[in-house]
């Protein structure tokens, strides 16, 4: 298959001109629902909630967002990672339904506009041989290794230059970029033109599941939005040695988990909460338990604190839902969290399916017999602006200022 495959997520689609080779390198990607039909022709569905940029052998899938448009995926990842770059202006978007061409035309020009006024340099210890004395002897190395102070002498000194920290994720995520089938020739021409500026930069085999992360001062933050870009491209991408049918190259991100992130953000942002006060689920304490024998421990996505009293408490969901818009699992999850915090109430938040654009919604106010506690269901409209998706939030975080127990 030379061009893509272009799926919406969740959605199928019906195809009719795949050969049994690529039938079987769709069966190979993960997420990916393949049925073969009486006639012929293929049903392929993505099953998770991943979009992006897959491939397997010589067949490629492209999955778009089905509750929002590229642009919001960037706004939503950079806002859950720093929101002051949305104040400061520093953010730029890219009108592409293509994920991955929108991310990377989107790194390119900020990475570009990052280096107008010359490559960041910074001091760089360095330890090296060198037959010129520069800096300090490592005494104790040049004697146990040479047993005299003739050249090559071993020294250790400050460098001033581009091989730096901030440079080295960028210069990695320009190699990910430059191999990745991208189609917009502007977008093209500026990773050629960012791999001839970084030349001298170190490529760096980061580890994914840990990248480094600079500390930001007044002489490195223009490059803060271009670093954060860069450490998404090299945490969601997987490039292949290999070549031929076993290859495999992929651009991914989690929706649920980049609308989870983004929710719980802008929440602490507008009702100026730290951390503590509003933690994620990981990093609740004391940890949460449905019974007195804390066996099931509960988990909520956005909870609020005052000490170690839990005073308000609801869930985040990015999943298809019918049109009633509610999904009776996760209810359920929401009453055993208001039940074992003595709460009154419960707020569960869905990403809203994109044909239905009214801005924030409330589906519906589940009274729980029995329980005294009722669960408020809203949908989120992702397709608007920024701004507005900023105010559908904080119209939503009203559900977190502090509840009183029930007594």
């Amino acid at each position: 298959m030379t061009t893509p495959l272009l799926l919406k997520e969740w959605s199928p689609k019906n195809i009719r001109d795949l050969t049994e080779e690529q039938t079987r390198d769709l069966l190979g990607i993960k997420g990916m629902k393949v049925e073969v039909c009486p006639d012929g022709s293929v049903n392929v569905r993505s099953t998770e909630n991943i979009v992006g940029y897959l491939r397997r052998g010589k067949t490629s899938v492209i999955i778009s967002p089905s509750k929002c448009n590229a642009s919001h995926v960037l706004f939503m990842m950079g806002y859950a990672e720093n929101p002051r770059m949305f104040q400061d202006g520093q953010v730029e978007f890219a009108d592409d339904s293509n994920l991955l061409e929108a991310f990377v035309t989107v790194f390119v020009r900020s990475a570009t506009k990052a280096i107008e006024r010359g490559m960041f340099r910074s001091y760089t210890a360095v330890e090296d041989d060198l037959t010129v004395v520069r800096g300090r002897i490592r005494m104790g190395e040049q004697m146990s290794r040479r047993f005299r102070l003739s050249p090559p002498i071993a020294l250790s000194f400050d460098e001033f230059t581009v091989d730096n920290q901030e440079n080295r994720l960028i210069r990695s995520a320009i190699e990910f970029a430059s191999k990745m089938p991208i189609r917009n020739p502007e977008t093209t021409r500026g990773i050629q033109f960012l791999r001839a500026m970084f030349s001298d930069v170190s490529i760096v085999e980061f580890d994914r599941s840990w990248l480094p992360q600079p500390n930001w001062n007044r002489l490195n933050e223009h490059l803060e939005y271009a670093v954060s870009l860069a450490r998404r491209i090299i945490q969601n991408s997987s490039i292949s040695l290999e070549h031929g049918d076993s290859s495999s190259d992929e651009f991914i991100i989690n929706m649920a988990n980049v609308f989870e992130d983004f929710v719980v953000t802008a929440i602490r942002e507008h009702l100026k909460l730290s951390r503590s006060e509003m933690p994620r689920a990981n990093e609740i304490h004391p940890q949460l338990y449905l019974d007195e024998g804390q066996l099931v421990r509960l988990k909520p996505d956005i909870s609020r604190w005052e000490g170690s009293r839990c005073v308000a408490i609801g869930d985040v969901k990015y999943k298809p839902i019918a049109d009633a818009g509610v999904i009776h699992a996760d209810i359920y999850q929401l009453l055993a969290y208001a039940v074992a915090n003595d709460l009154p109430e419960a707020s569960l938040i869905y990403a809203m399916p994109k044909s239905e654009q009214v801005g924030l919604k409330l589906l519906n106010t589940h009274k729980i017999a029995g329980a005294d506690a009722r669960i408020n269901v809203f949908a989120l409209d992702l397709t608007t602006s920024p701004g507005d998706v900023l105010r559908q939030i904080a119209e939503f975080s009203k559900s977190f200022e502090p509840r009183l127990s029930k007594v």
